[in-house]
């Protein structure tokens, strides 16, 4: 799946159309042709743009599709397959893949609980590239402030960020260098300095009673 041309110039604003327009595609230019642009709008970096117009309303029509739970694999994995069709973009991929990293990993765990073997692998098959295009160093930043988010009164809510991560390793390709080296063992530090501070919480909780 490939956004075209003209969708992208909606993201990310009518520089994009002019300097195509100059390589000799003429087609883009109709696209903002119509467009009422404020003076501020002018020459506006990229990234800038789709962060001020395109940004909140795409993460949260992504979140939406997400939200939706299809038992269908193909309408299940649609989501993962355009979130990684606009990381071709790196102005666009880089703002939307923190806000959507967890959601995605907390469908398809949700999905392996109630799929069938097969639909799973396909649905998998669909989040597994969506994951491998994401950056490690951010993937575990999101994992790592996962298991250490304590600011939960529920016990049961921490344990579940634990098994997502726990799901996260177990389902999804963690086989580069630095990931076994240095993202691996920083998260499991984490999640075993999550599960004593638990432990000591329970323990005062019998205590104080």
């Amino acid at each position: 799946m490939s956004l075209n041309r003209r969708l992208w110039t909606w993201f990310l604003g009518p520089d994009l159309a002019q300097n195509s327009d100059e390589n000799g595609d003429s087609d883009l230019k109709s696209i903002t042709s119509g467009r009422s642009m404020f003076p501020s709008e002018k020459g506006i970096p990229k990234s800038k743009y789709f962060a001020r117009f395109g940004l909140v309303p795409l993460v949260n029509s992504i979140k939406g599709m997400i939200a939706r739970k299809y038992t269908v694999p193909q309408e299940r994995a649609k989501p993962f397959r355009i979130s990684l069709s606009l990381m071709d973009r790196w102005e666009v991929g880089g703002l939307i893949v923190p806000e959507i990293f967890l959601p995605v990993l907390r469908n398809v765990q949700e999905y392996y609980r109630v799929a069938t073997p097969k639909a799973f692998d396909e649905v998998l098959r669909s989040a597994s590239a969506f994951f491998d295009g994401v950056e490690s160093s951010l993937i575990f930043s999101e994992l790592l402030t996962l298991v250490l988010d304590m600011n939960q009164d529920v016990s049961d809510k921490v344990l579940g960020n634990l098994r997502l991560a726990r799901f996260a390793i177990s389902h999804f390709n963690i086989k580069e260098e630095e990931m076994l080296t240095i993202h691996i063992p920083l998260l499991l530090l984490g999640t075993l300095l999550t599960m004593k501070t638990l432990s000591s919480t329970k323990e005062n909780s019998e205590i104080s009673k």
